[in-house]
């Protein structure tokens, strides 16, 4: 990190406690060149927030506050953990493909894990049992209706 950098870091605690001479600033530099600019920025204002002092803070004092800066970057960086269910990955929702009128289309269905509980409550989904034969086909549709229609019996006219 160069000079200016590095007085750009640094600039929030110069405001508010005030410029050190300039042969401290070089020490300073010395000792805190190594750290990135903005884990350094944010160090600062740790010691801001954290220091009850009306002196300018000491080299390690900014060096403790950066190990801390580092810690609250890898949180932010840090990947969202891998659920638990192996068939939704805790996103609560299962991708089905099916098959109507010759057509492909992919419907979203809740999955049997917590996530997918309150996936389906949020939106009142219905749950649909897939019997045997449909789970074979890979299709969520119903079987079409097939029995035939039965005429009602004639009753005998009363007049």
């Amino acid at each position: 990190m160069d000079m200016q950098s590095f007085e750009k870091s640094i600039k929030k605690l110069v405001d508010l406690y005030g410029k050190p001479t300039d042969e401290k600033m070089d020490i300073y530099y010395d000792l805190l060149k190594r750290q990135n600019p903005k884990i350094l920025e944010r160090a600062c204002e740790l010691v801001m927030f954290h220091r009850i002092s009306r002196f300018f803070p000491q080299p390690a004092e900014i060096l403790e506050m950066t190990s801390q800066a580092y810690k609250e970057r890898e949180e932010e960086e840090k990947p969202p953990e891998v659920g638990t269910c192996m068939n939704c990955h805790s996103v609560g929702i299962i991708l089905k493909e099916y098959v109507y009128r010759g057509r492909e289309y992919t419907m979203a269905l809740a999955c049997h894990c917590q996530e997918g509980k309150k996936y389906a409550k949020s939106f009142a989904i219905n749950k649909v049992k897939l019997n045997e034969e449909q789970k074979e086909k890979k299709t969520w549709l119903p079987k079409p209706i097939t029995e035939e229609k039965q005429e009602p019996e004639s009753t005998p006219d009363p007049y």
